[in-house]
This record gives structure tokens, C-alpha cells and sequence, in this order.
């Protein structure tokens, strides 16, 4: 029971204890005054009688006394009434009915009220002439007691029914209203949503209390914001270039390692920008410095959703694009040529570029040093090329020479005839048991199979991606059904970045989700990181959704770009998935630190840290040494596959 209503139930039980009590004392107190009226009105009937009779009963006029009783006592309010003849020794007797009681049985019982009698001796001089005795009829009494009990609990009924309403309504002002705001407040800081400050009520103990309260509110606010700020700048120090604001060397090679360890497909871009190599030469650090910043905003508009682009060294720029074709590369790369002369163009009559750059696929190549000489010799052997200073290196056997459109005709074509597949990886958390399924589409054209890394790029550079996702979440949900199974475990879709820059799919969404509540602890959405950098306002949105409708989402490559971590406080994921650079070759200090820190900061706010690519039981040990709680890659299926 809630303290308001215990506060509202013992003071209203006061408050009735107290009317009662009222009752009671004043229905005694008229029931006592009636029992007296009725004596003495008794009392006065036996002497005015007295009176009346004597001169008859002086002369023994038994006829004139028997008439006198009749005319006063007929027709009155008294049940008997007795007059005893001494002489001649005879007796008129006069009982009337007492009528009906128009007075509840239960009432007379509680305040009985007694018939009185009063009699008296008539006398005649020094003689007795008679006795006269009188009984009243206590049934006006008890009518006037039972009306005056109607009346008073009336009264007191409506008094009580005023003071309840005065109590609730004092009360809810008083008591109510500040404590559920400090109930919400510190259900809202349970769950690290800090909010603005409660407004102080006027009660001076409950003005303490909610000052306290705010004040202990911005403490906690204060040290989670300390906490991410610290996080952040272990982040930037361990990762970031200072100068360019891109990812350092120390970040490239962790992503290069995860490339070559990738199954998949995809390559790197490496662009010498011989230009500023001569500027720091011929114009010193503050010119060499801004055109690196200059170059650095330019090629950021590059990004894919899981690209990386960082500076290698002085003048050197690596792009690693995983799951990207040599077709998709080599357009970045001249791309990347032409945003370097664009930023420091080439004087005319020269007929020399300022940058040479080469595309290196990574495809039979098993070491990142033996990537780097490939892109190395590959960037060499461009710059001997006056015309167009670009070298490709590498195969790309297995990957089909779709353009866009190609890959958007094949993937429309099979949604239309229900060709998409599916498969399932599991995530588990540190007791091994299982988070949720995430979801891979596929499809198969010509005896091949394709999955989505190697189209969704196309899908999004075409704003198509929308289609897959619609598609894909039906059918999760006729997959799921309407099976009220707990134990089954949720599936997540991983959303394009596509969908969610378009208006139309999340209108879309809201209504697939308003039909589907009852999955709302089944099915999950997953976010890739790069939409809460580049388009803030629609994930805003989207996340609002999502929330609305009780579903649940999670984070795809957490970390990746070096964007503040406070994102986080704002739309409070159900887990993160750490970027691989965080979690990969934990070989340095300073890559654990940041890693703790970065997990810290989603473990403070009860957000789920997961770890893709966990290959070994070595591996996952240590990553949950340093709170990472969910695990998911080759060790999972693993241990799925013994699992009894």
C-alpha cells in the first residue's frame, strides 16, 4: 500500500472515530433529555389529575371521577393509568394501546428507553381517598430519538463526506503530488534518465527533501557525464588522429587485422597526398596542419556505413571498405583524387597530380603487413602514371560485376517471388545464455549465394533500402507468429541506413509495429551507429517509435566514429555492439583502458556491451574481465553446438 493512501486511511479513521464518537454522545445526551421530558411530563399529568379529582372523589362521585379520567387521559400519549377507590374500595383502570413502533428493533435495543410511572394519594382533609397512577408511552419518545438519529447522521455524514474531500484534495496537493514526482524521479534515475530538476513544494520538510533529492540528481548526472567525457578522451587519445580528426594508425590496424580475418570481401584505399608532405616541408606545421584538416572534412563525406577512413602517416590516407567490390573502390579512389586536387589544386601548365592513390583488394592476402606492401607498391607504381595517378592490385574472383542498378533489379526481383534466405546467429551473454538471434539475408542468383553486405551498399547509395527491411520484418513476424512461448528467444533485424533517412518507411514502421505489439519482446531493431552521427533528427524519430510502441533496439558498431559517447544517456539502447577496433588484439594498456571505459560508460546506464567476432574461449574471457556482457561469433556457435 502506497504512503498516501495509508496517510489517507488512518486519517480518515480518525475522522470517523471522531464522528462517531460525536454521534454517540449526543444521541445519549438526547435520549436522556427525552427520558427526562418524559418523567417530568408524567409527573404533571398524575398532579393536574390529582387536582381534578378530588372534589368528585370528596363526594364519592365515582361517575364525575371516571369522566375526569376519560377527558385527560383519552386520546393522550400514556399506556396506563390507575386510580384505586379507598372508599368504597373500587378501581377505574384505563391501558392504552402503545402502537406501532415506527423504530427499527435494532434502534429500541441499542438506547432502550423505559416506560415512567408516577402515582400519587388523593386526600380529603386528613382521610385517603384514593391512589392514581400513571405510565407513560415511551413510543413518541423513541420516534422523536429515531429522528433526531436520522438527523444527526446526516449531518455528520455530510460533514464527513466535506472533510474527506478537503482531506483528499489538501492531501494530493500537499503530500501526493511531491511524492509521486520524487517516485518518478527516482524511477527515471534508476534508469539513468536525469531529466530537469523537481520543482520545490512549499512544505518546508518536503522542500529539504527534494532540494537533496536535486542535488543528489546533478551529482549523478555530473559524475555519468565525467565518466563519459572520460571515456570519450581515453577514446580520442588511444584512436584519433589530433590533427585530422580521423582514426589513427594504431585504430587503422586494428580494423585492417578484422579485414583480413573477414570471410568476405572488400579492400583498402591508400592515398599519398604528396601536397602535404611539401607543405610541411616548404610552409611549416600550422599550414601543414590546416590543409590535413581541410582534406580530412572533404574525404569524410566518403563514409559508408561500416568504412573507415583514417590518416596512416604524414601524407598518407587509408580507407578500408569491407565488403565493398573493386568497382565500388575504385570510384572512391578517384573520388579521393579529386577532393586532394580540389583542396590544393595544381597550378596550370602542370601537368602533375599532388596525389597518387591505389586500391588494394584483399582478396588471397592473409597478413595486414602483406595488405599494406600490396597498397604500398600499388600507390608507387600510380605515381609513375602521369594521366590518371591510380593503381588497382588485387583479385575479386568471386564477386559478381554488378552495377547499383543490377543489384537493385536482383533484389526487387527476389522480394517479389520470395526468394530471400535467411540465417541466424545467436548472442549470448556471460552465463552463456542466449541474448537474441540476429538476422542475415541472403539471396541466390545463378548457383551463387550473396548476402547482404555485398548489396546493402548498393540499396542505400539508391535510397531503396527501405523495401528490404519492409520485406524482412514481415517476415520475422509471420516467423515469430503469435506464440506466446517466453522462452523463445528474440530475433533482431538490422536496419538500413536507407530506411532510416526516409519518412515514408518510418511511417510504415509505426503501423507494423502498432499491428505486432504482442512481439514487442520478441523481435528487436538494430541501429548501425553511423545514423545517430549523420542523420540525428530521423534516428531521433525512429528511436521515439520504437519506444512508443514498447519495442526494443540496439546499437550496431558502437565506437566507430569519434563522436561523443553521450548519445547513449538520450536513447538508452538494450544493447551495443563494441566496434571491432575496441575489442580486437587487446595487446596494449591503452587498448584495454579504453575499452573498460567505453563499457563502463553503457554499463552505467544498464545498456548491454556485446563483442562480435569472439573466436576463442581465451578471447571471451578476457573481454568479460573487462565488462563486456554478450558475445557473439565462431566461440558462441560453439559452444551452442555442445550445449545439451
Amino acid at each position: 500500500m502506497t504512503l498516501y493512501r495509508q496517510i489517507i486511511l488512518w486519517l480518515l479513521l480518525v475522522f470517523v472515530l471522531l464522528l462517531v464518537s460525536v454521534f454517540s454522545v449526543q444521541i445519549h445526551n438526547t435520549r436522556n433529555y427525552l427520558l427526562n421530558q418524559q418523567t417530568i411530563e408524567t409527573g404533571n399529568a398524575v398532579n393536574a389529575a390529582g387536582l381534578a379529582l378530588t372534589p368528585y372523589l370528596a363526594e364519592n362521585d365515582l361517575i364525575g371521577a371516571e369522566s375526569v379520567i376519560n377527558a385527560m387521559f383519552d386520546g393522550s400519549f400514556y399506556q396506563r393509568v390507575s386510580l384505586n377507590i379507598v372508599t368504597p374500595q373500587s378501581q377505574i383502570l384505563r391501558e392504552y394501546p402503545p402502537g406501532a413502533f415506527a423504530v427499527p428493533g435494532f434502534f429500541r435495543r441499542w438506547l432502550p428507553i423505559d416506560p415512567q410511572t408516577r402515582s400519587v394519594t388523593l386526600t380529603s382533609g386528613w382521610m385517603q381517598t384514593a391512589e392514581l397512577s400513571v405510565t407513560s408511552n415511551p413510543a413518541v419518545a423513541y420516534q422523536q430519538l429515531w429522528q433526531s438519529a436520522i438527523q444527526l447522521f446526516l449531518a455528520l455524514s455530510a460533514i464527513l463526506g466535506l472533510g474527506a474531500a478537503a482531506l483528499l484534495l489538501g492531501l494530493n496537493l500537499i503530500v501526493r503530488k511531491p511524492l509521486n514526482r520524487l517516485r518518478t524521479k527516482a524511477q527515471a534515475i534508476s534508469r539513468h534518465d536525469f531529466g530537469a530538476p523537481l520543482p520545490l513544494p512549499a512544505t518546508k520538510e518536503l522542500h529539504d527533501v527534494v532540494d537533496a533529492f536535486n542535488q543528489m540528481n546533478q551529482q549523478i548526472r555530473h559524475h555519468f557525464r565525467q565518466q563519459a567525457e572520460e571515456a570519450d578522451r581515453l577514446r580520442i587519445q588511444a584512436y584519433q588522429d589530433a590533427v585530422s580528426g580521423l582514426a589513427n594508425r594504431r585504430f587503422l590496424m586494428s580494423k585492417l587485422s578484422a579485414l583480413v580475418q573477414d570471410k568476405g570481401h572488400g579492400g583498402i584505399v591508400l592515398l599519398r597526398a604528396d601536397i602535404v608532405k611539401d607543405t610541411y616541408q616548404q610552409q611549416g606545421f600550422r599550414a601543414g596542419d590546416s590543409l590535413v584538416s581541410a582534406l580530412s572534412r572533404q574525404l569524410t563525406t566518403l563514409f559508408a556505413p561500416k568504412a573507415t577512413l583514417g590518416r596512416l602517416n604524414q601524407s598518407e590516407f587509408l580507407y578500408i571498405g569491407p565488403a565493398q567490390s573493386r568497382t565500388d573502390l575504385t570510384e572512391i579512389a578517384r573520388r579521393m583524387l579529386d577532393i586532394t586536387d580540389k583542396c590544393h589544386p595544381v597550378q596550370e601548365g602542370v601537368a602533375e597530380h599532388n596525389s597518387c592513390v591505389a586500391v588494394a583488394m584483399k582478396e588471397k592476402i592473409h597478413s595486414v603487413s602483406d595488405l599494406l606492401a600490396a597498397a604500398d607498391n600499388a600507390v608507387n607504381q600510380a605515381s609513375t602514371q602521369a594521366d590518371l595517378p591510380l593503381c588497382v592490385t588485387g583479385d575479386e574472383i568471386s564477386l559478381p560485376t554488378f552495377g547499383r542498378q543490377q543489384w537493385q533489379s536482383l533484389i526487387t526481383q527476389a522480394i517479389k517471388s520470395d526468394q530471400l534466405a535467411f540465417s541466424f546467429q545467436t548472442a549470448i551473454d556471460h552465463k552463456h545464455q542466449p541474448l537474441f538471434r540476429e538476422v542475415f539475408t541472403s539471396v541466390e542468383h545463378q548457383g551463387q549465394t550473396y548476402r547482404a553486405q555485398l548489396f546493402l551498399h548498393a540499396l542505400d547509395t539508391l535510397e531503396d533500402g527501405a523495401s528490404l527491411d519492409r520485406d524482412v520484418l514481415s517476415k520475422m513476424a509471420k516467423h515469430l507468429g503469435y506464440r506466446d512461448d517466453t522462452s523463445l528467444v528474440p530475433l533482431t533485424v538490422n536496419l538500413s541506413l536507407s530506411s532510416i533517412r526516409t519518412a515514408g518507411f518510418l511511417r510504415w514502421l509505426a503501423g507494423f509495429m502498432a499491428m505486432h505489439r504482442h512481439l514487442s519482446s520478441k523481435l528487436l531493431l538494430e541501429i548501425p551507429e553511423a545514423a545517430f552521427v549523420q542523420h540525428f533528427e530521423f534516428t531521433s524519430l525512429l528511436c521515439n517509435i520504437i519506444r512508443h510502441y514498447g519495442f526494443r533496439f540496439g546499437i550496431d558498431n558502437y565506437g566507430h566514429h569519434f563522436s561523443t559517447l553521450g548519445y547513449l544517456q538520450r536513447f538508452k539502447p538494450y544493447y551495443v555492439k563494441l566496434d571491432y577496433a575496441y575489442t580486437g588484439q587487446l595487446d596494449q594498456d591503452i587498448k584495454t583502458d579504453v575499452l573498460r571505459a567505453v563499457t563502463r560508460t553503457a554499463d552505467n546506464q544498464n545498456i548491454l556491451t556485446i563483442a562480435t567476432r569472439v573466436e576463442t574461449q581465451a578471447q571471451m574471457n578476457t573481454l568479460a574481465a573487462l565488462s563486456v556482457r554478450g558475445f557473439q561469433g565462431y566461440v558462441v556457435d560453439s559452444l551452442l553446438r555442445v550445449s545439451p
